[in-house]
């Protein structure tokens, strides 16, 4: 029976991709990257990231922009079940999100030479190229939308949407 540890599990699987991705750390830009002892691993909120004193960029949950007090961009991803998930169907498609939320004034990349997009559009592009048709532990991940809008006066943001399959309902439960 199909169930929602895919939630936690896709979460977790997309994090550590995001992270272990020198190009995307780069475009994300995270305000604590230059500095001598920060690792990637300080890019997800947690609390080692803030005993280190370092600010969170990528959350497993919706952030309220204003709550953040940097300018910078963040990621939040969120996995979503839909209402058909308890039908009899063998495959179930759950939906994960990527939403890229960035300050007006880090939208513009300026610490890598060449790229002409804006942070937001630029950083979609890597992630649409690393995860539309990955397994990533689920089936494979196909891009549904790629959408932008402005959040509030401080705040635009992008949100791609991918659905996947969730293997662990089983027809011989």
């Amino acid at each position: 029976m199909a169930n929602s540890r895919i939630i936690s599990e896709l979460k977790t699987k997309v994090t550590k991709m995001i992270i272990n991705d020198a190009e995307l750390v780069k475009a994300i830009d995270p305000p604590n990257y230059q500095d001598e002892n920060w690792e990637e691993i300080y890019m997800i909120n947690s609390a080692e990231t803030e005993e280190a004193g370092y600010t969170p960029v990528i959350y497993r949950e919706h952030q309220n922009p204003n709550m953040i007090t940097k300018t910078m961009t963040f990621l939040t991803i969120e996995v979503n079940i839909p209402e058909n998930y308890n039908t009899p169907e063998i495959f179930k498609y759950p939906q994960l999100e990527i939403w890229i939320i960035s300050h007006n004034k880090h939208n513009r990349i300026d610490n890598i030479k060449g790229v002409r997009d804006n942070r937001n559009d630029y950083i979609s592009i890597l992630l649409d190229e690393k995860f539309n048709g990955e397994s990533a532990g689920i089936g494979s991940l196909k891009l549904i939308s790629n959408t932008a809008g402005i959040y509030d006066d401080k705040f635009i943001y992008r949100r791609l949407a991918f659905t996947g399959i969730d293997l662990s309902d089983t027809i011989c439960d």
